[in-house]
């Protein structure tokens, strides 16, 4: 039975060695990304995606917008920063409350139920560990996430220069990256091509 790639082949079409291997060079190096496209598209020049390029140039806009803001600016930013981890804090708080209310009264039940049997007894003390494994996990907000810190516009400076360097370094090497990439991609292409006088 024929393959995508050799079905031409098994129908009795002309088909070139060059064209066969452009065929099959979707299911390798460069063109992999072509693998799902039809096997009539032609391979084109690859461009690097532009999704870290999109992100280095926002990152730098906002780092220079950064660099211009007043203390007032930066005050006013940490006051709606810090009003909103307050109200979020709050909010999962109260969440975690009602979880552990809701989760504690289905324990309360479990721990005065008479098992039927003594083979249901190991339902039992699963159902209650299940129920203790979940208030151990779910409903941790209502201890440690009730009062976020406001930082000084010192620490906030500080903080957020840091992660514009570290968030520009990062876009730039994966920027960096990509170009390479693609031009090793193309550079696959044009050899196969060139081996095939194409």
């Amino acid at each position: 039975m024929p393959t995508g790639y050799t079905s031409d082949i098994y129908e009795g079409k002309e088909v070139s060695m060059s064209d066969y291997l452009i065929k099959c060079a979707r299911a390798f190096g460069a063109a992999i990304t072509m693998r799902d496209e039809p096997l009539d598209k032609s391979i084109p020049v690859f461009e690097p995606n532009p999704y870290y390029k999109e992100n280095l140039d926002k990152e730098r806009i906002k780092y220079d917008h950064f660099l211009k803001m007043t203390d007032d600016e930066i005050r006013h930013e940490i006051d709606v920063m810090y009003d909103e981890q307050l109200e979020s804090c709050k909010r999962l708080a109260k969440e975690s409350q009602d979880r552990l209310k809701r989760y504690e009264s289905i324990l309360k039940e479990l721990n005065v139920w008479d098992p039927p049997t003594v083979d249901h007894i190991e339902l039992k003390n699963f159902a209650i560990s299940q129920i203790g494994s979940s208030i151990k996990t779910d409903c941790i907000y209502s201890d440690y996430c009730r009062y976020p810190q406001k930082p000084t516009v010192e620490e906030w400076k500080s903080r957020k220069l840091k992660d514009f360097e570290t968030n520009i370094e990062y876009y730039s090497a994966k920027w960096n990256e990509e170009v390479l990439h693609t031009k090793n991609r193309n550079k696959w292409v044009n050899d196969l091509k060139m081996s095939l006088g194409l």
